[in-house]
């Protein structure tokens, strides 16, 4: 059986609304299925249930096949899970599960509201339209295909970075303000963008010389609002922070610092280091930050691109196929949402699990069955859905 096809099925609400059940006899309604989390942590976040009396209960809630599943991934001593309020599974376990803080979240098993139709296509592995053609594909139209969502999740990339973009600054003092938002925004992910982004807004464009990380560090933790102060009135307050859950690299006190610590980096290159390129600068910028899936995906999806449309501005072709180049020759391991129908179809090759293109691929090919519209189901002789 597959999991991910579970969490699809609740992520469209697919066994309704309404006449749900706790184990313990609770009825409730799902008001809001979720936001669905593709990284650490629980499967959905910030849910919400309304029970038969009226109360009205928010927090992330996980999916299993089967109950016993939480305590054999380890969730039972994880933090991250601590905000769940809800564990839904088709097959229940003998024995309740509990939350690393000690609590017992609500236990659902949807076993009743499944249709047959929903449960077969549980048990059967998920596959693309091309599954029964692949092995007759060419090696080359798979490799030009995920070399052209590569470039298309490029420009994609771009083109999403322009949106930071401010006409009035300079170029260099666009790009900076452009590259810390955008890094706001990912350091933020998923439950804390927009507040990251609201607080780099309050960084001012210039700074003086003697400033330190850490004085920044402290100044941005005062207009987060997240020890209930507002230094100012642009201030946040800390009902704007999500803190439910979160791995502790994940807290917004450590995503804060890391902004400071970029915001300053970035203020302090000139035209000059610029020039130099993404990667002579991404040692000057990214020195000392966590090396984690975070930070790798910084480099990615913000800072490749964004030295991209500083070549273009610049029209210096140069940093601009610097960019591409890196871009290209980006090592970077997808995560099994996007891999695993591309394993299931056959696709086994590892040069093709572990292109970068195959993300871009799944969201805008597969996903949507634009098969006409692909190399690889235009061989298979598959028509677009």
């Amino acid at each position: 059986m597959k999991e991910y096809r579970f969490q699809q099925l609740w992520k469209a609400l697919a066994f309704g609304r309404q006449g749900h059940h706790t184990l313990c006899g609770q009825a409730f309604r799902i008001e809001d299925p979720g936001t669905y989390n593709a990284g650490d942590g629980p499967d959905f976040r910030m849910g919400a249930l309304r029970f038969a009396d009226g109360t009205l209960l928010r927090g992330d809630i996980e999916l299993h096949l089967h109950e016993q599943q939480w305590q054999a991934h380890g969730h039972s001593t994880d933090p991250a899970y601590n905000g769940v309020i809800l564990h839904v599974f088709l097959h229940p376990a003998a024995k309740p599960v509990r939350l690393q803080s000690g609590v017992q979240p609500l236990r659902c098993s949807l076993l009743p509201a499944i249709t047959p139709g929903q449960f077969a296509g549980l048990q059967q592995d998920e596959v693309l339209p091309c599954e029964t053609a692949i092995r007759y594909i060419r090696p080359e139209v798979v490799h030009a295909q995920l070399e052209k969502a590569r470039q298309d999740y490029f420009e994609n990339r771009a083109n999403a970075l322009i949106q930071w973009w401010d006409p009035a600054l300079t170029i260099e003092a666009a790009w900076k303000k452009m590259v810390l938002r955008a890094s706001a925004s990912v350091l933020g992910l998923s439950r804390n963008r927009e507040a990251m982004v609201k607080l780099a807004e309050t960084i001012p464009c210039t700074l003086p010389p003697e400033t330190s990380e850490a004085y920044l560090t402290a100044w941005l933790l005062a207009r987060s609002g997240l020890h209930g102060q507002q230094a100012e009135p642009d201030s946040l307050k800390r009902t704007d922070w999500d803190l439910s859950g979160s791995r502790p690299g994940n807290k917004p006190e450590q995503r804060i610092a890391q902004l400071a610590a970029l915001a300053l980096r970035l203020h302090r290159l000139g035209r000059a280091d610029m020039l130099k390129g993404p990667a002579v600068c991404a040692a000057m910028v990214f020195r000392g930050l966590p090396a984690g899936r975070r930070t790798h995906l910084l480099e990615l999806i913000v800072w490749l691109p964004a030295f991209y449309l500083l070549g273009t501005q610049l029209m210096a072709e140069g940093l601009k196929q610097q960019a591409l180049e890196l871009w290209r020759s980006h090592q970077y391991q997808p995560e099994a949402m996007f891999t695993e129908a591309f394993r299931a179809a056959g696709f086994a090759q590892k040069a093709t699990l572990s292109h970068l293109g195959i993300v871009h691929q799944q969201r805008e090919w597969c996903a949507p069955k634009r098969c006409g519209n692909c190399a690889i189901g235009q061989s298979a002789g598959l028509s677009s859905a």
